[in-house]
């Protein structure tokens, strides 16, 4: 029989009501003996179930647990024909030697209309959890415990009351990986014929391939998911992280059920070293978010990876262990989030940023995080693979974190793969913010190969900003009921960078023509886009569009209407910046003011204030705050003090634009500063989106910085990196 044969049987055995009947397995904890158990009748009739489904269980009892399990072979004896239960219980355990293709037919049927007529308000992730649950609906038995042996060839399933399990007290209900077939040994009815007959051949080895297949798909999804993000990894990180991870999703893998378990021996610390602007903090939320991602394709749908971020600049040991020691539902407890996050199933990454250059002082910071964690691991031995250390810094670990940690030197990469980095988040963007469904943009000169990262985020940014502006202008002339199906780009320069000529053929057709169009926006969003398809160039209209953009260091662009050389009109550039602050392409825009004394700064500053009021129009309030950051005590206006929940910019900004609120206003942090200010907002300044500590996230949608820099100080480069504008009065 084939897998349409076999899912029909199964629809019928779901919709057949007489097909099982209810058993009581609440009386089986109640005997003493597998001889009382054996003639206990819901024991008799699950046994019987199981034989006539082609099984031939083995009956197993724990005394003192009061435990009842079946161990039945993994292969069955082949059939002409089988019948409704027997294919409704095979696909339960995972036994059908079709079982890939029986999922297959699950997932492209599932919401036709007499297949849901049939499930009605039964919603699951695969076929064999919902056989599971309509089985244990049938007969109230649910299976809270499965595993397969392979060098027996034999299953052990563990059941008891549903109606018990699913209270979860001691034992819950058995769940499968979304995964869970491709560890199951065989891909189709072939090779399980094979394996059933052949019995020389390891069936433990064949599962320990199956697994390690399995890693190797889950890894290609992983770094998959890290170039989607805005973060360019070396090929040596590759390499190194790529080990390091592999054993530690080896090592939560033990069965086919859905979760995540990695032992305690194979937890992930990592110290990342290297110098400013290498993407050090990106590449620990980058890992965070497609860690996540694979175990929910993979494992386990809902798995949360949570980052709980501490900085230690600035930190002694008696301040970092006054924060440890709160305790409690306090939002300001690292402990309480770590516990939370572990304690319901997740993985939280302890992300200890900015540690310090002095090997004693790391040391010392250390001894306090470590003593609180091993309290709390104590607490929950079973989930200390859950906890994952991210040390971040520009220096290199004291030998004592050096011996706990792997050490992952991050340097910037080749600048072909910067090149490669910087198209793709193009073309992603341009995708995101026009919803065109294909870009593809070309490179017709060579971007310089940077050792500080952060310019090349600019560089994507800001010509996504006047890429899609002139789309939508050209949209906006042709009339509403057009859009953009697809765009071809060329990017070329003959003054190093500096001035880019932008071409683009822009391919318009009607809107409900190009609907059918916009499905493969999805398949190109992770990677760089081959073309706009000869359907698209067919169906559509081609216009063409062309201008200049012009750029001071050759990656933060304006039009040329707003900048052409360094004293051009001031107000043209700020609008620039408002502009792209405002529609949320800068977050944060950063001004940075040097020289002119006082009096002129703060004349800049009230000008600046003056034009972002006029561009917002007369229906947004714009906030203003202003702080002076000179000395080690002003930290506290930063960050807020800590015993404030929300406090200093922090809570300006996060008062701002929470997206709770009913409306988000702009707002402009006025920042007086010298080298030790600098070093303070460094982490406000990132244009990452959002900055966060251990208590909470704010985001820097609208908002925009503005450095005014003491006479007798000096930039700091964290700051030149960082700013969209420099202006030297």
């Amino acid at each position: 029989m084939g897998a349409d044969d076999d899912f029909q049987l199964l629809l019928l055995a779901i919709s057949d009501e007489t097909l099982l009947k209810s058993m009581d397995l609440s009386v089986v904890s109640s005997a003493n003996s597998l001889q009382k158990v054996k003639f206990l009748p819901a024991v008799k009739e699950l046994s019987g179930v199981l034989q006539e489904a082609g099984l031939r269980p083995s009956l197993g009892f724990n005394v003192g647990s009061g435990e009842l399990s079946f161990t039945c072979p993994v292969f069955c004896e082949d059939v002409a024909e089988r019948s409704r239960l027997s294919v409704l219980v095979l696909t339960m355990l995972g036994l059908m030697p079709n079982q890939n293709a029986l999922e297959e037919a699950f997932l492209q049927r599932q919401h036709d209309e007499a297949v849901s007529c049939v499930l009605g308000a039964r919603k699951s992730s695969n076929l064999a959890n919902l056989c599971l649950e309509v089985f244990a609906h049938k007969t109230n038995v649910g299976i809270s415990q499965r595993k397969v042996c392979g060098r027996s060839r034999t299953i052990k399933i563990v059941v008891g009351s549903y109606q018990e399990l699913s209270v979860g007290k001691v034992r819950r209900v058995y769940s499968y990986a979304p995964c869970y077939y491709d560890l199951s040994g065989w891909s189709d009815n072939e090779t399980h014929a094979r394996l059933r007959e052949d019995t020389s051949c390891s069936f433990a080895e064949i599962l320990l391939n199956a697994k390690t297949k399995l890693i190797e798909e889950m890894m290609e999804h992983f770094w998959l998911t890290m170039d989607s993000f805005p973060y360019v990894s070396s090929s040596e990180l590759r390499v190194q992280l790529g080990e390091i991870l592999s054993s530690y999703l080896s090592s939560g893998i033990s069965d086919q059920s859905s979760g995540f378990l990695p032992s305690q021996q194979e937890a992930m610390s990592l110290f990342l070293c290297g110098s400013a602007g290498t993407g050090k903090s990106t590449l620990v939320q980058a890992l965070s978010v497609s860690l996540q991602s694979t175990l929910n394709k993979f494992l386990d749908p809902e798995r949360k990876v949570s980052i709980v971020k501490v900085p230690l600049n600035g930190l002694t040991p008696d301040s970092l262990r006054m924060i440890l020691c709160v305790q409690g539902i306090s939002d300001w407890s690292i402990e309480r989030m770590l516990e939370q996050a572990i304690a319901k199933g997740g993985t939280a990454v302890l992300h200890l940023e900015e540690v310090p250059e002095e090997p004693k002082l790391q040391e010392d910071l250390y001894k306090c995080v470590s003593s609180m964690l091993e309290v709390m691991i104590r607490r929950y031995p079973k989930f200390g693979g859950n906890l994952i250390h991210a040390f971040t810094s520009n220096y290199p670990p004291a030998d004592a974190i050096r011996a706990i940690s792997k050490e992952l030197v991050i340097v910037a990469p080749s600048g072909r793969k910067q090149e490669e980095h910087c198209l793709r988040m193009l073309e992603r963007g341009l995708r995101r913010r026009s919803g065109i469904p294909h870009v593809s943009m070309k490179l017709s000169y060579e971007l310089p190969a940077m050792l500080d990262m952060r310019p090349l985020f600019q560089w994507w940014t800001t010509l996504t900003f006047h890429i899609s502006s002139s789309v939508e202008k050209l949209l906006a002339e042709l009339g509403g009921s057009k859009r953009a199906a697809g765009l071809d780009g060329d990017l070329s320069s003959d003054s190093e960078g500096k001035a880019v000529e932008v071409r683009l053929l822009v391919y318009v057709g009607d809107g409900e023509e190009e609907d059918s169009l916009s499905e493969a926006r999805a398949g190109e969003e992770l990677g760089v886009s081959k073309g706009v398809p000869d359907a698209v160039v067919g169906r559509t209209e081609r216009r063409e569009v062309k201008f200049t953009v012009k750029s001071s260091d050759g990656f933060f662009f304006l039009h040329t209407q707003d900048v052409i050389v360094e004293h051009a009109d001031r107000e043209y550039k700020n609008a620039a910046l408002i502009d792209m602050c405002s529609s949320g392409f800068l977050k944060p825009c950063v001004i940075v003011v040097k020289g002119g004394g006082k009096g002129k700064q703060l004349d800049f500053e009230a000008a600046l204030l003056q034009q972002l009021r006029q561009q917002a129009g007369d229906g947004e309030d714009v906030a203003h705050t202003s702080v002076e950051l000179r000395k080690e005590s002003d930290k506290e206006q930063v960050n807020g003090h800590q015993s404030q929940i929300r406090g200093g910019l922090f809570k300006f900004i996060d008062d701002c634009n929470n997206p709770n609120r009913k409306s988000s206003r702009m707002c402009l942090v006025t920042c007086h500063v010298n080298e030790v200010g600098q070093y303070m907002l460094r982490e406000l300044l990132e244009t990452n989106g959002e900055s966060r500590t251990h208590r909470y996230a704010i985001r820097k949608d609208r908002v925009m910085f503005l450095l005014l820099v003491d006479e007798e100080s000096a930039l700091q480069e964290m700051t030149l990196s960082r700013a969209h504008d420099i202006v030297q009065l």
